[in-house]
């Protein structure tokens, strides 16, 4: 039986677990939740899940950000993004679309709304197969979008990385996409503050890091 993941990046607590109530009644496994931007982009590129319910008004990274990025990183940019915000002017929403956004669902949202909006991403038919557990054909979701890098994962890998998500998995993968991910350029002050938190981990982080980038 085929268990269908759902990862939801979005701050505030109420709407993370009205979502997941919802999104489990549909059929799907609310494996990943995120409050950041960096979180949920550490969490897709590690776990593909088949779907991300991503907030805008968040801190840190954006919601339109974090799109910007899961859409340049090559293993996770089919994966099919519905934002969930309040914050939807006209020329966001369009800006929204033009990254790759699926769909778009505001708030506050009802169940009937959410369920219109799941149809119009997988299909009616292909709904019924992922509450039964079985497999779906993706290839739709395949959008040929030209992904501009102004605002680059170099850029969130080298100077915002968030290394309480960092791991060894997470490094390997960037660095098979070939995205560089030199530790140097992370400011030393964050390092230090992180190292002190957990005991020593930065070097660790900074070790895989340092191999992967040799290789």
């Amino acid at each position: 039986m085929r268990n269908y993941s759902v990862l939801i990046i979005e701050d505030d607590i109420w709407f993370r677990r009205v979502l997941s109530k919802i999104m489990e009644e549909q059929g799907f496994s609310i494996r990943y939740q995120a409050v950041t931007g960096y979180e949920g982009i550490a969490l897709a590129v590690e776990h593909a899940p088949d779907l991300i319910l991503l907030d805008i008004l968040m801190p840190e990274l954006d919601g339109e950000q974090t799109l910007r990025l899961l859409k340049q990183i090559q293993s996770v940019r089919n994966i099919p993004v519905i934002i969930v915000s309040a914050c939807l002017d006209p020329e966001l929403v369009t800006e929204l679309i033009q990254l790759g956004a699926a769909e778009i669902i505001g708030k506050p949202f009802t169940l009937a709304t959410v369920q219109s909006k799941l149809e119009k991403v997988f299909g009616s038919e292909n709904l019924l197969k992922i509450k039964q557990g079985e497999e779906i054909d993706t290839s739709y979701f395949i959008k040929d979008i030209d992904y501009d890098n102004e605002f680059s994962v170099n850029n969130m890998i080298n100077n915002e990385i968030n290394l309480e998500n960092f791991n060894e998995t997470t490094a390997q993968k960037l660095k098979e996409e070939n995205i560089t991910t030199q530790i140097s350029s992370i400011v030393e002050d964050k390092l230090k503050i992180y190292n002190e938190k957990n005991n020593g981990s930065a070097e660790k982080i900074k070790n895989i890091l340092g191999d992967l980038s040799q290789k």
